[in-house]
């Protein structure tokens, strides 16, 4: 009996054969589209919803509403109808 390099020996023990089959290159594409493009899309949405959020002015015409609410409620009091 003569000893076995250890990666074969762990290949034939596992199962693996040290020969690339045309399905190892497409596992490697699938894995390349998984870790390269997934996350370069989703960085790609993540961007477009911050600045699409960011465009719409919403804070804004929320702040203007407050500073007129303010002034409403300032002019009561100064009226004496806020009814306190």
């Amino acid at each position: 009996d003569s000893i076995q390099e250890p990666n074969r020996a762990i290949a034939s023990y596992i199962g693996n054969s040290t020969r690339s089959s045309p399905e190892d290159g497409m596992d490697q594409a699938s894995w390349w589209v998984i870790d390269i493009i997934g996350p370069a899309i989703l960085l790609i949405v993540l961007v477009w919803l911050v600045m699409h959020r960011r465009s719409t002015g919403k804070t804004g015409r929320t702040e203007q509403a407050t500073r007129d609410l303010y002034a409403e409620e300032e002019k009561r009091r100064r009226e004496g109808t806020d009814d306190l």
